[in-house]
């Protein structure tokens, strides 16, 4: 049996309408609190405000099962976030804002798939309109089911808006030189600190945009010699 069994079963969703749902979010919170531009980082504890959310903290290893980073209440409107993610707990800033924004996701395309009484994710107990999250910051992890991996879409695209992402990318003069290592991490380190993003939730957001080159495409580069064509 797949993962896919324990999560309700989706409809598809592309890439685009992901992309245009997380900017019109943006769009909508900028006109809501008057901002005349997008702030960077995306301030995802008051969007999850905006939407309705109050973010709460707790051991959810203990209080849900291990490895639960993140779970969101739809019926109580709580997005509740694991402990050890909390910066001021020394977790990472990165992962904490994804897995907010990972919920948020949730809320956008599936709440209305979470209806009492629902199963458990992970251990088929009953729950109560909730729905835990493992979540890591790769959305396209194998395996992931399908729920997931659109969660995951749509938290890269609230935190790292492909146009914003863009602009920056643009600074870099040649972008053959993403072929090259140190060009490559200086890249996505540059992504990580400007966004607020984890190194490995920027890596995949710029490899997804088609700004740096996937390790496979650096590889097939090394081998054969083929140069994949990134944005200009």
């Amino acid at each position: 049996m797949t993962t896919e069994a324990f999560y309700p079963k989706v409809e598809f969703v592309s890439r685009e309408a992901i992309e245009n749902n997380a900017a019109m979010l943006i769009r909508n919170y900028c006109i809501e609190r008057n901002l005349k531009e997008v702030p960077i980082p995306i301030p995802i504890e008051d969007i999850a405000k905006y939407v309705g959310y109050e973010i709460t903290f707790d051991d959810l290893d203990a209080v849900i099962g291990v490895g639960t980073l993140a779970a969101i209440d739809f019926e109580n409107n709580y997005i509740m976030i694991d402990e050890k993610l909390v910066p001021e707990n020394g977790g990472n800033k990165g992962r904490y804002s994804y897995s907010i924004a990972h919920e948020i996701g949730h809320h956008r395309f599936h709440k209305h798939l979470i209806k009492k009484p629902n199963l458990d994710l992970f251990d088929d107990k009953p729950t109560d309109n909730k729905l835990f999250c493992r979540n890591t910051e790769n959305p396209l992890a194998q395996q992931k089911p399908s729920i997931e991996i659109q969660a995951d879409m749509f938290a890269a695209s609230l935190l790292m808006p492909a146009q914003l992402v863009k602009n920056m990318a643009r600074e870099f003069k040649n972008f053959e030189t993403m072929y090259n290592e140190s060009d490559r991490l200086k890249m996505i380190r540059t992504i990580s600190d400007t966004m607020a993003t984890s190194r490995e939730a920027s890596e995949y957001r710029l490899v997804d945009l088609k700004i740096i080159p996937s390790k496979e495409q650096i590889s097939d580069w090394e081998i054969n010699g083929n140069i994949t064509l990134l944005v200009s």
